[in-house]
């Protein structure tokens, strides 16, 4: 996260609160976690439970690898 916000805005803290979306995963919602992004400018949001269609990016990474490679190759085993 402070890389993130120090390569995107060039400070250790975003100019205005900015939402910083997740899933609903323990290390998101460990207290300390939480405080890190807060003190950074991040307001933690977290996606709806059992609803993997609300984190698009991943979802759509996975979509296009199943497309361009696994529906398109033998993988019959992980060689």
């Amino acid at each position: 996260m402070i890389n993130s916000v120090e390569k995107r805005f060039n400070k250790i803290r975003t100019p205005r609160q900015i939402e910083w979306l997740t899933d609903r995963g323990s290390i998101y919602r460990d207290k300390s976690v939480q405080n890190l992004a807060r003190n950074l400018g991040l307001k933690p949001c977290y996606t709806a439970p059992y609803s993997p269609s609300s984190n698009g990016m991943a979802e759509a990474f996975v979509g296009t690898f199943k497309r361009d490679y696994v529906y398109v190759n033998d993988c019959n085993s992980a060689d």
